[in-house]
């Protein structure tokens, strides 16, 4: 799991951890973060339950859930590999749809083929 945190994150950290000491006030960390004084409440109650791990945002290194199934994307490469080559991308696309049942959007696709640095031939 990811455990580093960003530059401004850190930053907000390192506020927090100042007002915790008393050394910076509420106001001031407010002022300088960009935030409310409700937010700054909230964050001093997340440094207080998990430290620094409080910042990292909760969604960090979880899948997408309307990303594309890595067996799908085998079973993708592999016809474009084999069977649909010389195709273009509009082409395999539609080939896709029809002959194979794969429904994935063209721009889907085409992340997918370029991800792998297969390009149109057309």
């Amino acid at each position: 799991m990811r455990t580093e945190v960003n530059y401004i994150k850190r930053n907000a950290f390192e506020f927090i951890e100042q007002v915790m000491k008393g050394k910076v006030t509420k106001q001031k960390a407010a002022i300088i973060l960009n935030c409310t004084i409700r937010t700054i409440n909230r964050k001093i109650i997340r440094y207080k339950q998990n430290g620094i791990k409080g910042f990292i945002h909760k969604n960090c290194n979880k899948k997408s859930n309307q990303a594309t199934h890595k067996v799908v994307v085998d079973k993708i490469l592999k016809l474009r590999y084999e069977i649909y080559y010389d195709f273009s991308y509009i082409h395999f696309w539609e080939k896709l749809i029809q002959d194979h049942d794969i429904k994935i959007s063209y721009k889907t696709l085409i992340f997918i083929l370029e991800k792998q640095y297969i390009i149109s031939p057309f």
